[in-house]
């Protein structure tokens, strides 16, 4: 290599020296470059898979949102469906409700006497109630039946409290104490 190097001449050798230098500095300054636009893609990858998380993470909340918007659109339809069908409603509401449990309590078959009617607001609910207490008497079949006939009733009268205050051996009749909340809208 040397003997081919010597046939050159002073100027052909200068010329490629210069040309070798500036070959090894566009490597280098290449070099640098490269590393630079080596980072800037591994940078800009990273953010893509960042901005793809977000990305799916932002579905995925939006999904959650329209779910539990359309279970608030179900609940303020059922809502407005036990308003409108189970809650008493509209003119002589009062009167309805002591029908309605006179009705439950002759189809039971059992005696009652001492009804008492106790009116509130239940402020959680934003509604009204009345809570009805009686006395029955009656056999353990018609209590029963009369629970049965609360429970299957269209309208929201709920068995709140049952207490027992006799229960004749011989016979087998109880004597117990209901109470019973109805609601209603105004």
């Amino acid at each position: 290599m040397r003997e081919l190097f010597n046939l050159l001449e002073k100027k052909e050798r200068r010329f490629l020296g210069i040309m070798g230098i500036l070959m090894i500095v566009s490597l280098v300054f290449l070099v640098f470059i490269a590393r630079g636009e080596r980072n800037s893609y591994f940078n800009s990858q990273a953010e893509l898979k960042s901005m793809q998380r977000s990305a799916e993470n932002s579905e995925n909340e939006s999904r959650n949102k329209r779910i539990e918007w359309i279970q608030w659109k179900d609940a303020q339809t059922d809502f407005n469906e036990l308003k409108s069908e189970y809650i008493y409603s509209g003119e002589d509401i009062i009167k309805n409700i002591r029908l309605d449990l006179r009705r439950i309590l002759v189809e039971t078959g059992v005696s009652y006497s001492q009804i008492k009617y106790t009116y509130d607001y239940n402020e959680d609910a934003k509604i009204n109630e009345v809570t009805i207490t009686f006395n029955i008497k009656g056999s353990y079949m018609a209590l029963k039946k009369l629970i049965h006939e609360v429970e299957q009733f269209p309208k929201f009268l709920v068995l709140d409290r049952i207490t027992f205050s006799d229960i004749d051996s011989q016979t087998g009749v109880l004597t117990l104490k209901i109470a019973l909340i109805g609601y209603y809208a105004n």
